[in-house]
């Protein structure tokens, strides 16, 4: 997810909702496989999905920062 939203920013608020539901289908999936299925799991995927547009964020904010600096 990380560099696709700083390669393409405008990507970013169609990209978590997306990976937010694959993870949930993951999780779905898990029984047909021998293992169990918990909405912790899920929670965490979707905390690591948050940090991760959250850090892109800051990528983009610290990249254009940094172009304007050197101006």
């Amino acid at each position: 997810m990380l560099p696709t939203a700083v390669l393409r920013p405008s990507w970013l608020h169609r990209l978590w909702p997306l990976a937010a539901a694959m993870a949930g289908a993951i999780e779905l999936a898990q029984p047909q496989f021998g293992r169990q299925a918990t909405l912790l799991h899920f929670v965490a995927s979707c905390f690591g999905i948050a940090l991760t547009t959250l850090a892109s964020l800051l990528t983009l904010d610290v990249r254009e920062f940094l172009r304007r600096g050197t101006r």
